[in-house]
């Protein structure tokens, strides 16, 4: 599907030239600085050079100092604690880091993770339930809690204290918690809004030390659990959560938890080799989701808490092979979603709004995945059901394209559903089977009633356009500091135009590589993950207008990597 280009505004004359100068450094990087708010020589200094020491105080958290008091007194007294955290990859974390910095401290301390098919998302009351039957003092959630209000009343109805940690907007009525960590309350005056689960436990974690005097190493060295929820969860990466996926990734690859060693060593990634967001977004995340996906997150909060090499070795083989699993009916499902697409709505499946699509037979835990991969193919809001758990019951996950706010067109449906719940790219539904027609109507309805009727586009959002001629090493060493990459702070996307490709080969009937003139028309190497479909095309092409990012070529350069151009879209003159 070819993408629709953007390119980034210009940004001031002045500050370029002031960047280029006091820098000395290529006026394009100066460019990329300054769209990322970066005027001032000081302000580069803390761009390049982050700094443990610039997070804000812990304690400026709304809640955090009730919530430290109340934690220190159940460790004080042996009462009987529980962690709570979601499933996905910062919810695990969150938990493994909260429980790698208190068992030492207390022998009354232990763990639940929902079980995605059977209980769903978030603190629910047969988990509260349980927690009263266990004789639990104190629950602390981590990366869920704040829409609560429900189970957090019964605990709170049993005499349990509870304290929410969640990054999740909240909603109009708040849990009755002892107290609420969650900087986007907006009476909270914490500076730092976005945060992950994963990095509000952190801050508690510190807070806590910090009160009570005990070695602030040990908290640090769960940074790399912070930096990983960062990049599985997407969120900002600027701020604060640079500062933390800074130093995260520094630990990562210098003394790692175990648990991510070994699960490293299992994607097949080289110790030789820094580690990246790349490698924990597309290696490491995937196993730990596969866990909760298709069988129990808590494997994942076990990874990360474990110490015996034989155990770690095998929990991180067995993610694998689930990963392997969910990969292979990844691919099934998503030709029979696609295949459903063209028998469903014809020849006018390209002219709908929305997709929503239901097989019974198809596994609750990958349908956010085959949404997604619908929408690469369709570029519209997609909606994927299976059977629920129980009967007449369809349970769904939604997503959405950058132009449509899902959440609130599944708001106007909610008359329809039975639970709903997300943000405004991602949802999770459930309804009655007789409902499935009207729901469908409905969506459709309400993407027309907003003017979403036109095919859209899947934007590629462009740095700048480049000269090939730029592209050496002194620009790519530069380029390289500028992570780590995420949102707020993608790596960017570069068009050069006009240029010819030469030596164009394909790669194991996947991949296409080629070269492209450089500096002094020094050839530079072209990857195209994926694009062997494209080799006449691109072998037969006059020239090419190439969207590409730089990024590090291990292969055969020890250790001092080259660079490669990896593209992101190209079109043919």
């Amino acid at each position: 599907m070819q993408m629709l280009w953007q390119t980034k505004p210009q940004p001031e004359l002045e500050v370029v030239d002031f960047l280029t100068e006091k820098l000395n450094i290529d006026a394009y990087l100066a460019k990329i600085l300054a769209r990322r708010e970066v005027h001032s020589y000081e302000q580069a200094k803390a761009f390049f050079r982050p700094s443990l020491a610039s997070l804000s105080d812990p304690l400026a958290m709304l809640g955090m100092e009730v919530a430290v008091e109340r934690l220190l007194r159940a460790l004080q007294n042996q009462e009987k604690i529980l962690i709570m955290g979601d499933y996905d990859v910062d919810g695990t974390t969150a938990t493994a880091l909260v429980y790698n910095c208190l068992k030492n401290h207390t022998d009354a301390l232990g763990y639940y993770i929902p079980n995605r098919i059977n209980e769903g998302y978030g603190v629910s009351e047969s988990s509260v339930e349980q927690a009263i039957t266990q004789g639990v003092n104190l629950i602390i959630s981590l990366d869920c809690g704040i829409k609560a209000i429900d189970p957090v009343q019964k605990a709170r109805d049993a005499g349990i204290d509870f304290i929410i940690c969640d990054h999740h907007q909240p909603g109009e009525d708040l849990p009755p918690a002892l107290a609420i960590l969650n900087p986007q309350q907006a009476s909270c005056p914490y500076p730092y809004k976005d945060l992950s689960g994963c990095g509000i436990a952190f801050r508690f974690m510190q807070a806590l030390a910090q009160q009570e005097g005990w070695e602030e190493d040990h908290t640090l060295r769960q940074l790399d659990l912070v930096a990983l929820s960062i990049a599985a969860d997407i969120v900002p990466m600027d701020g604060e959560n640079r500062i933390l996926a800074f130093y995260g990734l520094r630990l990562m690859n210098s003394e790692p938890n175990p648990g991510i060693q070994a699960l490293a060593a299992e994607a097949g990634l080289s110790p030789q080799v820094p580690m990246d967001v790349n490698d924990l977004v597309f290696k490491l995340a995937p196993r730990l989701n596969a866990a909760g996906r298709l069988s129990d997150a808590r494997l994942v909060v076990q990874l990360f808490t474990e110490r015996s090499p034989d155990s770690l070795r095998s929990l991180a083989r067995e993610m694998s092979e689930l990963n392997q699993k969910r990969r292979q009916l990844d691919r099934e499902y998503t030709q029979e979603a696609l295949g459903m697409i063209e028998e469903v709505y014809g020849d006018k499946a390209q002219e709908v709004y929305t997709t929503v699509l239901y097989n019974e037979r198809w596994h609750p835990g990958l349908l956010g995945i085959i949404a997604a991969r619908c929408i690469r193919h369709y570029y519209r809001p997609t909606v994927i059901l299976t059977q629920g758990s129980e009967p007449g019951q369809l349970v769904g996950s939604a997503r959405s394209i950058k132009e449509f706010d899902l959440i609130r067109a599944i708001e106007s449906c909610h008359h329809l559903l039975d639970r709903f719940g997300g943000h405004h790219q991602a949802a999770g539904i459930t309804l009655a089977h007789g409902n499935l027609e009207a729901f469908k109507n409905a969506m459709e309805e309400y993407t027309e009633s907003i003017g979403l009727t036109e095919p859209q586009k899947a934007e590629l959002e462009i740095e700048d356009e480049l000269p090939l001629d730029r592209l050496d090493p002194t620009f790519f060493r530069i380029l390289r500091q500028f992570a780590p990459f995420g949102p707020n702070n993608r790596r960017p996307v570069f068009l050069s135009r006009d240029i010819k490709a030469r030596q164009v080969r394909r790669i194991r009937d996947r991949h296409l590589r080629f070269e492209v003139s450089g500096p002094g028309e020094k050839p530079l190497p072209v990857i195209g993950f994926g694009m062997a479909e494209h080799y006449e095309r691109i072998k037969n092409a006059g020239t090419l207008d190439l969207c590409y990012v730089l990024e590090e070529d291990w292969y055969k350069s020890g250790k001092n990597p080259s660079f490669q151009l990896r593209i992101k879209d190209f079109s043919i003159k």
